[in-house]
């Protein structure tokens, strides 16, 4: 089987969430039919899956529209599902809520995944040249949504997911190569194309999963001459193998002969004094070869 043999299988979705409304709008990939689900039944939404035997394609959908799903799948109420929402916009992941009645797994292909560093659509559409501008409507609005309301929602949702189309569009060598892999270890594509590339590699490489307790170890290599390491960077490191300090403290900001930079557990960062130290970043000012 290639590829191109599932497409027909590909919605790309969005999904917008309000105090009283929600909406998912799906398009298939190929023939761009769109389906729309507003405060839809459970069963209505469930047998369009079944029916269509449907992937989902979305962005960030892995992190977040996945669990409105479920949510909606599990029977919650429009208002439950606005509290699935708030507590995942506040940083509670998806996977620790609880969904009461069980809810059946469905493939979920994400265009966010292994985008180093991680882009909202915004962001992504913004350098497409897309609108970026969003509704303007409340999404704690303490009413249903009128007609104009409901509308205007529309706009903005059909206009993600024709932006997630483009995307998927574009990340579609990223895809593929991913699909050859599961051919390559008969790994279930429809389940790979949904794994992280390191998830993806550790199912490929029949990795097993090991817990350490050991992030804090570390002995100095005998060649190592330690006289030679500045006394604060030495310092430092002897207080992780003390145990006075963990591996994820704050890190070491320091200056050596006329460098600026930090020294952290994953190494050392410094740089000549044409550039200007923060700490979120190291940025070029005023460079002059």
């Amino acid at each position: 089987m290639e590829f191109e043999d599932i497409y027909n299988r590909i919605w790309v979705s969005d999904f917008e969430v309000f105090a009283h409304d929600w909406l998912l709008v799906c398009k298939n990939y190929v023939t761009k039919e769109e389906r729309i689900f507003h405060n839809s039944p459970r069963d209505e939404i469930y047998s369009f899956m079944i029916r269509n035997n449907v992937i989902f394609v979305g962005h960030n959908f892995k992190g977040y529209d996945q669990y409105i799903l479920k949510a909606i799948l599990a029977g919650f109420s429009v208002e439950e599902v606005k509290e699935v929402n708030d507590k995942i916009v506040s940083g509670i992941q998806g996977w620790e809520l609880d969904y009461g009645e069980y809810v059946e797994s469905f493939p979920v292909w994400d265009t966010m995944q292994d985008i180093v560093p991680m882009k909202s659509l915004k962001e992504i559409e913004g350098n497409l040249g897309l609108d970026i501008t969003e509704t303007t409507i409340p999404f704690d609005l303490p009413t249903k949504w009128t007609k104009e309301q409901y509308e205007e929602v529309l706009y903005y949702c059909e206009h993600d997911v024709d932006a997630t189309m483009i995307l998927f569009e574009t990340r579609h060598d990223y895809f593929e190569a991913k699909w050859i892999i599961c051919q390559m270890g008969n790994i279930d594509p429809v389940i790979g194309l949904g794994l992280t590339n390191a998830n993806l590699t550790a199912r490929f490489l029949n990795a097993k999963r090991v817990e350490r307790n050991d992030k804090n170890d570390y002995k100095y290599p005998d060649n190592f001459e330690l006289e030679k390491i500045d006394i604060r960077a030495k310092q430092y490191f002897d207080e992780f193998i003390e145990g006075k300090r963990d591996i994820d403290d704050e890190k070491l900001q320091l200056e050596i002969d006329e460098t600026k930079g930090n020294i952290g557990a994953g190494g050392i960062h410094l740089a000549i004094n044409n550039y200007i130290y923060t700490n979120e970043d190291f940025r070029m000012e005023d460079y002059h070869e």
